[in-house]
């Protein structure tokens, strides 16, 4: 991972994009006036209107070659998380994985407040990415749930990982909850989707989840498990 270039991504914004756009578009303009209208405002109009065009591009395009896409960053994120659940699996000699509905997963988003955490919007897409990303393998078992959460930075050699234990009989409920944070200095606003696992009356731990249907779905699917298991327990 180039924590260089995420940097640049995440500090920079498309304002000299759209200033190199403009001067190509009067470069072009002052190109078409010279040689198919044969208007000439300036001398060495036609050499005036290519080097406008050379600027702009250069304005344009050079500041984005030497950052990370968006593209890239999204790659990174998928490396990072694929086969993330497998893998707990695997380390933690979790048997008795649940079939139907509570398959073995990893859900994750990104982190929109904390300390040292950069938001940026995309250009293209509009969609928030932050300089820190946070991962959770959820693992179903017949008894409960297995969550190891790893959280890692973009910008530096940084990553956490913590395991919480739920048992169905114990747990109150899951409930997919939204917040809503500034993520620049204009205060614009942006929704982050939680998973939030609650047992003995208070919430007990968080999982960043992209927002949609999924996380109701899945909340429905955890809570009827856990009114099954309590059913059977009370008989």
């Amino acid at each position: 991972m180039n924590y260089e270039k995420n940097l640049k991504y995440f500090k920079s914004n498309d304002k000299h994009f759209y200033v190199g756009m403009g001067l190509i578009a009067f470069g072009a303009v002052l190109f078409v006036f010279a040689n198919f209208l044969r208007l000439r405002f300036l001398p060495y109009q036609t050499m005036i209107s290519v080097l406008f065009a050379s600027i702009g591009a250069i304005v344009a395009f050079i500041p984005r070659a030497i950052r990370s896409s968006e593209n890239e960053i999204d790659e990174i994120i998928a490396r990072k998380t694929r086969g993330y659940d497998e893998k707990i699996l695997e380390e933690k000699y979790i048997t008795g994985v649940l079939s139907g509905n509570l398959k073995p997963m990893t859900v994750g988003d990104y982190i929109l407040e904390g300390d040292n955490i950069i938001v940026r919007r995309g250009k293209d897409d509009r969609k928030c990415r932050s300089t820190v990303y946070c991962a959770s393998a959820l693992i179903f078992t017949k008894n409960g749930v297995f969550i190891s959460q790893k959280t890692f930075s973009l910008i530096e050699e940084s990553e956490e990982e913590k395991c919480f234990q739920f048992v169905y009989e114990d747990m109150d409920d899951v409930v997919a909850t939204e917040e809503e944070f500034s993520v620049d200095t204009t205060d614009a606003k942006a929704k982050a989707a939680f998973l939030v696992f609650s047992e003995a009356g208070g919430e007990s731990v968080r999982v960043p989840i992209k927002r949609g249907a999924e996380a109701d779905r899945l909340c429905e699917d955890i809570n009827r498990k856990i009114s099954d298991v309590k059913k059977q327990l009370s008989k």
